[in-house]
């Protein structure tokens, strides 16, 4: 959770669609960070929510084959999506986002 919750502070704090105006090419590199984040992430949960987690690897273009633990192992994984030309449809949201209280009560 720690991770999804640090994803989440990166999109908020390097706000990518206003990048998109003013630092189109920041705005690749950031969209390309969560793009590896959330794969990994979505490997790692696997195990725990198979359904939610696939759903999710299905939307980022990863192929069965790739989607098992060693896969965090792998390198090249993203430059094959490239040389294959995977793209990505409109994304549709897997899980709801998660507001937490500012101060949590002892």
């Amino acid at each position: 959770m720690r991770a999804v919750f640090a994803c989440n502070q990166y999109v908020d704090e390097q706000a990518p669609w206003a990048l998109r105006k003013t630092d189109p090419e920041r705005m690749e590199a950031v969209l390309l960070s969560l793009f590896m984040a959330i794969r990994d992430l979505a490997i790692a949960i696997s195990p725990v929510v198979p359904a939610a987690a696939g759903a999710v690897l299905d939307q980022l273009g990863i192929p069965a084959g790739e989607r098992d633990l060693a896969a965090l192992g792998d390198d090249g994984w993203f430059a094959r999506r490239v040389a294959d030309g995977t793209t990505l449809g409109q994304p549709v949201p897997m899980f709801p986002r998660l507001e937490l209280p500012a101060e949590i009560p002892a």
